[in-house]
């Protein structure tokens, strides 16, 4: 907390001594906090496909399948791998959301106060 509190306190001055507006620089220190939170949202998909891995292997260990499966086959690994594109999408949306906070609104704002 106050590594940030001295970050926004050099902005600050910096800022007032080329005077620029106080809103620019709160923007681009919310825009590049925000999309630092934004990149927490890949902590869940991780969890989540490492446990959804973890159990395919336990149910592929157990050679769990119907008759009808062809014996090279097993069940489980196309529903695993759907699942698994599915609880990644959610990290991808929090890395586009990151990207376009810190590409389209913090730089182009960051280039003003430079």
């Amino acid at each position: 907390m106050e590594v940030l509190q001295v970050f926004v306190e050099g902005l600050i001055e910096k800022t007032m001594g080329l005077g620029i507006e106080m809103g620019v620089v709160i923007v681009v220190v919310s825009a590049i906090l925000s999309a630092g939170i934004a990149m927490i949202c890949g902590i869940g998909p991780a969890i989540g496909a490492g446990y959804a891995a973890g159990k395919a292997v336990e149910v592929s260990a157990k050679r769990v399948r119907p008759k009808c499966m062809p014996k090279g086959r097993n069940p489980i690994i196309a529903p695993f791998f759907l699942g698994s594109a599915a609880a990644q999408t959610t990290g991808i949306y929090g890395l586009l959301i990151a990207l376009i906070l810190i590409f389209v609104i913090a730089l182009p704002l960051l280039g003003k106060l430079m």
